[in-house]
């Protein structure tokens, strides 16, 4: 056994990473009172690690001079437990390892949390020195960002406060004028040949009693060719031969990859000009761990939706989906639809589509395609049709004003 302590307190002092058990054994762990405040840490580390995890992590060493506090996290399933122990002083260990003399019995748990957040503000609260205090701060919002940790909280947050009744919405009522055909939503959207076909989403055009374009200051008409709702993406095609198009990213985005989205964001009719953001791959995984998505802190609102996202030589590395977030009460997060996808899209349908380059462009370069391959979609639907929508629940559609 004391072996075994060894190697898992070396593993921890080389990787400063923690993982926690799962919830199930956690929570048969506390309802039998084996993990409890008070405790010695010995057994913690033998329980924990006969689960065949490992749990160390010193967020403090610097803040307190020779000391370590000991801190067993879990990863990303916040459904489980945080816990921190005694401190620990080194000064008395001339090794400078952990196991040095070191009886972990004779140190005690001191605090259990359910919350990541709450660890992470205890420890900046005990934060002296300005690194290590950065450094947790940044953690903190690292967490408040992630996605796994928001829907976690949003659950957590059903089932532990009263909800406010909401009276249900009422099925409009049908009167003259009602079938009335008007533009009603917007989007975006691109050429990817020179023939005129076009990529958007499928929010975008769903339901639709048809869908225009905007190209060179005309209004024409665009027919649906193919859909996938799964993976949110429409196949359009238009009478407009483009001078330029996009080409497809033959790789996947990076993580920490430049990327600019392009796009009419809340809708042609607030500003006729086309609109850019700037930012970088955040993760390489979707709302939910969908890594058919990924992850942008590029500024993206409604009417982006069905847009470029480009890298600095202006080929496609994704499809703008959606934002989340601002309505948690968080910095947003937005997600593209990676180009792997948007490629097995369109090779299903059979069409043929350019690969794209290398080389950079310049800023002048990257105006005059984005000016000319990205286009504005219009979404006609009936009054009838806009009132029924909107009563629902879950719409995606960037209605107009006038009909929100």
């Amino acid at each position: 056994m004391k072996k075994l302590l060894t190697i898992i307190m070396l593993a921890v002092l080389n990787y400063g990473c923690a993982v926690a058990p799962d919830s199930t054994a956690q929570k048969s762990l506390m309802t039998d009172g084996s993990i409890k405040i008070g405790m010695n840490l010995e057994p913690l580390v033998i329980m924990t690690e006969a689960l065949g995890e490992s749990m160390m992590f010193t967020p403090l060493y610097k803040s307190q001079g020779s000391k370590y506090f000991l801190w067993m996290p879990k990863s990303y399933a916040y459904n489980t437990k945080f816990y921190s122990g005694q401190a620990i002083d080194m000064s008395k260990h001339p090794g400078g390892g952990l196991m040095w003399g070191i009886k972990l019995r004779d140190f005690k748990l001191t605090h259990i949390w359910d919350d990541k957040i709450e660890a992470w503000n205890h420890f900046i609260k005990l934060a002296t020195h300005p690194k290590e205090k950065k450094w947790l701060m940044k953690q903190k919002s690292n967490t408040l960002k992630d996605p796994l940790y928001i829907a976690w909280k949003n659950q957590t947050n059903v089932k532990t406060v009263k909800k406010k009744s909401v009276p249900k919405k009422q099925k409009p009522k049908i009167v003259a004028g009602d079938n009335e055909v008007v533009p009603a939503a917007s989007g975006s959207g691109f050429f990817i040949t020179s023939s005129g076909y076009i990529i958007s989403n499928n929010h975008v055009i769903d339901g639709c009693r048809k869908v225009t374009l905007t190209h060179n200051g005309q209004e024409m008409s665009a027919n649906v060719i193919a859909t996938d709702s799964k993976n949110d993406l429409a196949i359009l095609k238009s009478n407009v031969r483009p001078s330029r198009f996009y080409k497809l990213s033959q790789d996947d985005a990076k993580l920490l990859d430049d990327v600019i989205i392009a796009g009419y964001p809340l809708g042609k009719r607030v500003s006729a000009a086309i609109k850019t953001s700037k930012g970088s791959i955040t993760s390489l995984a979707g709302y939910g761990d969908n890594y058919s998505n990924f992850q942008t802190d590029a500024a993206l609102n409604q009417g982006n939706s069905g847009g470029p996202i480009m890298d600095n030589s202006g080929n496609v590395v994704g499809v703008a989906v959606a934002n989340y977030g601002k309505q948690a009460g968080v910095e947003s997060f937005n997600f593209g639809i990676k180009s792997s996808t948007v490629k097995t899209f369109i090779e299903s349908n059979d069409i043929r589509y350019s690969k794209g380059s290398k080389s950079n462009l310049s800023n002048e370069q990257l105006s005059s395609l984005i000016t000319n391959a990205t286009i504005y979609l219009e979404c006609w639907l009936t009054v009838a049709d806009i009132k029924q929508i909107i009563a629902q629940d879950e719409n995606r559609k960037a209605f107009y004003s006038d009909y929100q």
